[in-house]
């Protein structure tokens, strides 16, 4: 069984997922669904990503997992901008 859902309201923009710091804190795997959904997406094993934020309350610890689940899911690089 997996932890992952997409039962959540996810609506990405341009500048990826935009919602209240306190939903992604509050609710369960909120984060780690909307990127496992991502990665499920698009085939990126071995490949390298970039990874950044605006430096914001909540952006190192958002960006620690989006880090641990791409190493999970085999992407060979994560560079943190």
């Amino acid at each position: 069984m997996s932890i992952f859902q997409s039962a959540h309201n996810y609506t990405a923009g341009t500048s990826g997922l935009r919602k209240k710091t306190k939903l992604f804190r509050e609710t369960p795997n909120y984060l780690e669904n909307f990127v496992q959904a991502l990665f499920d997406s698009v085939d990126l094993k071995g490949k390298a990503i970039v990874v950044g934020g605006d430096g914001r309350f909540y952006n190192d610890s958002a960006i620690q997992t989006i880090v641990r689940l791409a190493a999970a899911n085999g992407l060979s690089k994560v560079y943190v901008a």
